[in-house]
């Protein structure tokens, strides 16, 4: 009940883009009408934008948040929710794909982000190893199965290989692809991002650091919009 009670505060709902080459962007900077990175919607060419929360219970002060949701949303962005890529060095097992999984619902879910939105787990920088791959797996497992989302892979360099992401995204466990800088390309996915760590100085002195991405499908679905 608290989650529908979100959901109609907010006035969100899922969303499909459907403007092939479309741009975006994503970036872990909080964009809200309080801090001088509103300025991106002067003359942004983007139509999308990815924000991140948090793989631990909670969600830290620069993770997306229900007000910087609404706001986004507010101003005709389509909003793509990805987790935070674990520590490079973290141990990789099935049990933890389940645990930061269930970070990400929860999350999700306590910030407004309505049913039907794509979760993106960002693996940049994992081995390309069979603990990776049975990561991943749960990870899908527990969104697919417990939660009112669908999973989505956004995959870095170095990381898997080609192979291997075919062999995850695909009806059984991620539906959709989103291919970082230096990741394997041409291999079905429905964004890829470039150029990277672009630097935009918003009136004069509040620097936003993004990431640039084209939308490669037709359409898309998975979005956070106003609804």
């Amino acid at each position: 009940m608290e989650h529908e009670t979100e959901e109609k505060k907010l006035s969100l709902t899922v969303g499909t883009l459907e403007v092939q080459n479309a741009k975006g962007c994503d970036t872990d900077q909080q964009i809200t009408s309080s801090n001088e990175a509103s300025c991106l919607f002067g003359d942004t060419p983007y139509y999308f934008i990815g924000r991140y929360i948090s793989n631990t219970s909670y969600e830290s002060a620069e993770d997306l948040q229900s007000t910087e949701l609404e706001y986004l949303c507010s101003q005709g962005w389509y909003v793509a929710v990805i987790q935070h890529a674990l520590n490079s060095t973290e141990e990789l097992t099935a049990t933890l794909g389940t645990e930061i999984a269930k970070n990400a619902i929860n999350n999700a879910i306590s910030i407004g982000v309505p049913s039907g939105v794509y979760l993106w787990l960002d693996i940049e920088n994992y081995p390309s190893s069979s603990d990776a791959i049975g990561f991943c797996r749960a990870w899908a497992n527990e969104v697919n199965l417990n939660s009112p989302y669908y999973p989505a892979l956004y995959y870095g360099a170095p990381g898997l290989d080609a192979s291997q992401i075919e062999g995850l995204v695909n009806s059984t466990y991620f539906l959709a692809g989103w291919a970082g800088c230096g990741a394997p390309t041409g291999i079905g996915e429905s964004v890829n991002q470039g150029p990277c760590d672009i630097t935009m100085s918003c009136n004069g002195s509040y620097v936003v650091s993004i990431d640039e991405d084209t939308l490669l499908a037709t359409s898309l679905s998975g979005f956070v919009v106003q609804g």
